[in-house]
């Protein structure tokens, strides 16, 4: 084979490359019947992953996928479950996601009295 060949079949390449790929563009990930469910939402909500306490692991569900999902530390996701390195998950598998306690302050509250009130310094 000559360079002219080789530089033809190379050119021909590079060209169809960006093609190739944005061809692949198109699909949902992770398909619609294989996302993950929410325990407290129905099925379809546009806000059902907003505020979940728990989920129900998908296929391809990660410890750091549902922790950047939830907006939930993975330390928290990890130590409510009890989970053990790897960390991996189960499809199927109920994980709680454990959320913050939220105060709306009141005329009258002082730091001391809320914390008192959730047991906490």
């Amino acid at each position: 084979m000559n360079r002219s060949d080789e530089f033809w079949r190379y050119l021909v390449v590079l060209l169809l490359l960006p093609l190739a790929l944005a061809a692949c563009g198109y699909a949902e990930w992770p398909p619609r019947e294989e996302m993950p469910r929410d325990v407290n939402r129905p099925q379809g909500s546009p806000d059902a992953f907003i505020g979940a306490s728990a989920v129900i692991v998908g296929k391809g569900d990660t410890v750091y996928a549902l922790s950047r999902r939830h907006k939930v530390p993975m330390r928290a996701i990890i130590e409510a479950n009890n989970l053990r390195a790897p960390f991996t998950l189960r499809v199927g598998q109920r994980i709680a996601l454990p959320r913050g306690k939220v105060h709306t302050v009141k005329r009258g509250d002082t730091l001391n009295r809320i914390a008192l009130n959730y047991d906490v310094d």
